[in-house]
């Protein structure tokens, strides 16, 4: 699951953009000239497959599936523990078959503006609520229809980074009704920390 946004990290980096600190190494990564960094084709690599991997999960989960989904929100997962675990079974599946992290399936919160409640996780994880974070761009993308994917990775544990995406569920109707989610191991951004926003050296790059 994605990390709440570590706000003083983000700082810390635009300070280091704006006085070109030598502390901050942003040596390696190249910008456009509107000042934008520019992903190299190794990192827009592990992009685009979580991106590819969310698209293709949550096209399993249109449809009936939606349908059953929202009336188990407005029940209450405690309202049919069996069917709340037949679903997480489905999520844990795909989430061997893809050999993710995690996938989790997330609504809008309605008493928070800007944040999501996960409602579903493929793992033992405590569900929860993400935040108002530096993911949230992407999140937002998939819930107006726009599969999108996060322009950083995060450490899902020390030296285990991940990239997240997120893609548009939509029940029978063609209404969308939850977001998928999936957190993708991406082990080759070791070698390109500056695009792990949990690294010291992480340049920054943010919508």
């Amino acid at each position: 699951m994605p990390k709440t946004f570590r706000r003083f990290a983000f700082i810390l980096a635009l300070a280091c953009a704006a006085a070109g600190l030598a502390a901050c190494d942003r040596s390696k990564t190249e910008y456009d000239a509107d000042g934008n960094a520019v992903m190299p084709p190794a990192v827009e690599k592990i992009q685009e497959a979580a991106l590819r991997y969310a698209k293709e999960g949550a096209v399993n989960f249109n449809g009936t599936w939606a349908n059953g989904y929202k009336e188990m929100i407005a029940a209450g997962k405690e309202a049919d523990p069996a069917q709340y675990k037949k679903r997480q079974a489905m999520l844990d599946i795909m989430r061997q078959q893809t050999r993710a992290r995690s996938i989790y399936i997330l609504s809008p919160d309605d008493r928070n503006e800007g944040e999501f409640l996960v409602t579903l996780f493929s793992t033992k994880n405590e569900d929860g609520t993400l935040a108002d974070s530096h993911e949230a761009a992407a999140l937002l993308d998939a819930w107006e229809g726009k599969a999108a994917a996060e322009l950083s990775a995060w450490d899902y544990e020390p030296r285990d980074p991940c990239w997240s995406a997120y893609a548009p569920i939509y029940d029978g109707e063609g209404v969308i009704v939850a977001v998928f989610g999936i957190d993708l191991p991406a082990p080759s951004i070791l070698s390109y920390p500056e695009w792990n926003r949990d690294h010291r050296r992480w340049n920054g790059a943010s919508r």
